[in-house]
């Protein structure tokens, strides 16, 4: 995804790109990639530490958080679409 990130010309697109649009919807779709991959690595080290803290025990905590993680991701995509299609 870091690679993915420095081509946005080839991400596929919410809206149609032009001339006039061009450098808006590049920059949000990078600064987009940047967010999720952030939001990835640390949902990741946070896994990692409960499966640390939980040990061979049978915690929950992986089913508790879930939901949150999945709200985080999914309501970054939804900010980014709405941003996206609003700046047309």
């Amino acid at each position: 995804m870091s690679i993915l990130g420095r081509y946005p010309q080839i991400y596929n697109y919410a809206v149609n790109i032009t001339t006039e649009n061009k450098e808006k919807q590049y920059n949000m779709a990078s600064t987009f990639m940047r967010v999720i991959n952030v939001e990835i690595m640390v949902i990741f080290a946070s896994m990692q530490i409960r499966l640390d803290i939980t040990g061979n025990n049978n915690g929950n905590s992986f089913l508790i958080f879930l939901p949150i993680e999945l709200i985080i991701i999914f309501g970054s995509i939804a900010f980014y679409i709405y941003k996206s299609i609003k700046n047309k």
